[in-house]
């Protein structure tokens, strides 16, 4: 293992401050180690690309570990508490409670509606002119999940201002974190006052609803307020659940279309599929083993979430293959990094979805592919965010021909998820 100190302020800490995900994937950073520091002036960052050291921090010392204050320090200050911003018994507690609405078989009981949904959403997608096409994407993911997890109906008109304020205080609370000054500084500026009348819209939409018993009562939003929680508690959880799942899963969908746009072969492949098993919009999600190959490498090469970031809080710190880790170091856990790490994978950049057919994930490291994230804060809504791309995508793939107008190649850019820095802007026009 070898380990790298950058200068306090030369071009590796540059860059990495700039696009933490492209950098940790640079083959100079490869060529370090799996396990590199990077010393930058207010803290001591490790950037982890082995996935053995991933277990060694997220699973066999997991009790030294916590949510990074990077960012989710930042989320609780914004918007409160919630199970995406707590940590210790807090967080346990509503682990327990929610867990219950995200398993797999509770999830295969949503598909029912995420179909429903997708059917009438995607139809009224405008055609022949150019779109943004995650926002209409974050939107429908938003409506579903709503109405699946929260038991809330709500318009497709009603979404588009939600889809604002979520992608609006993503921003924000990702450009709060790179710094540790700008936390004080955002407080005078018109963000900020902008952000806190979301939040009061937000509280006002969600006081609504529970007060006029607009919800399911075998949904989350009744699980939550028959264990005590406040109105504003379960609007804090709505945030991080519809900004952990709806614009995350957009994230994944749009680079999804983007690498099939990019390989015409994998395309028709996978309408072939479609075609062979679509029946008048009825059908299971599992009946696309091909579409969901693509789905999980387009996920591999760009995972929406593309890093996994703790902090030692061990008062005697840890130690890692011999090397001291202190009590406040960081654990940079590049999701995006494992997934295109050459002595992991295989032609790591290339688009290769063969590489989840034919039992060919069992072959691969446990930990080399995360989209989902690993140890006890996995994504809890995993079981749903599959099926929800695969039907989603089924419906737009059968329905639309599609271009993206940009013809520039996409570069990601590291922000609270693994967005395109240039958008992922198309047109669609209906099938002949």
């Amino acid at each position: 293992m070898k380990i790298h100190k950058s200068h306090t302020l030369g071009g590796f800490s540059i860059d990495f401050l700039k696009n933490a995900a492209l950098f940790s994937a640079k083959e100079e950073v490869y060529q370090l180690g799996n396990f590199v520091k990077v010393t930058l002036p207010f803290i001591k960052i490790y950037l982890v690309n082995d996935p053995a050291i991933l277990k060694h921090v997220l699973i066999d010392n997991e009790p030294k570990y916590e949510k990074s204050k990077i960012y989710w320090l930042e989320l609780r200050r914004v918007i409160g508490k919630a199970m995406g911003s707590v940590e210790g018994a807090e967080w346990t507690t509503l682990k327990h409670l929610q867990k219950a609405y995200f398993t797999k078989p509770q999830s295969q009981k949503y598909l029912e509606d995420v179909n429903s949904i997708c059917i009438n959403r995607v139809m009224a997608i405008p055609t022949n002119k150019e779109i943004n096409l995650l926002a209409a994407l974050s939107s429908i993911n938003l409506q579903i999940v709503l109405k699946t997890v929260f038991g809330v109906n709500i318009s497709a008109e009603a979404t588009y201002p939600l889809v604002d304020i979520i992608e609006k205080g993503e921003a924000f609370i990702a450009w709060r974190s790179k710094f540790p000054w700008r936390p004080f500084l955002s407080l005078f500026t018109p963000t900020w006052f902008r952000t806190q009348q979301n939040l009061k819209y937000l509280s006002n939409w969600a006081n609504d609803i529970i007060e006029t018993k607009k919800y399911d009562p075998a949904s989350l939003t009744q699980g939550l307020l028959s264990n005590g929680y406040s109105s504003l508690h379960i609007r804090n959880e709505m945030i991080v659940h519809l900004g952990a799942s709806t614009e995350t899963v957009a994230v994944a969908e749009s680079w999804l279309l983007y690498l099939l746009s990019l390989h015409p072969n994998y395309y028709h492949q996978v309408i072939d599929e479609i075609n062979l098993n679509y029946n008048d919009g009825q059908f299971d999600a599992i009946q696309f083993p091909f579409l969901t190959a693509c789905i999980k490498e387009a996920m591999r090469l760009y995972p929406p979430s593309h890093a996994i970031v703790r902090d030692c809080v061990s008062a005697n710190g840890d130690t890692i293959d011999g090397v001291k880790i202190n009590k406040g170091d960081v654990m940079y856990i590049s999701a995006y990094g494992i997934h295109r790490n050459p002595s992991l994978w295989k032609n790591p950049d290339s688009f290769i979805p063969e590489r989840f057919l034919n039992n060919n994930e069992a072959s691969t490291d446990t930990y080399a592919y995360l989209p989902f994230g690993a140890g006890k804060h996995a994504c809890i809504g995993k079981y749903l965010a599959m099926p929800m791309v695969v039907i989603t995508m089924v419906h737009i793939l059968k329905t639309y021909d599609f271009n993206f107008t940009d013809a520039e190649t996409k570069i990601p850019i590291s922000l609270s998820t693994l967005k395109s820095h240039n958008g992922f802007n198309v047109k669609l026009s209906l099938k002949k």
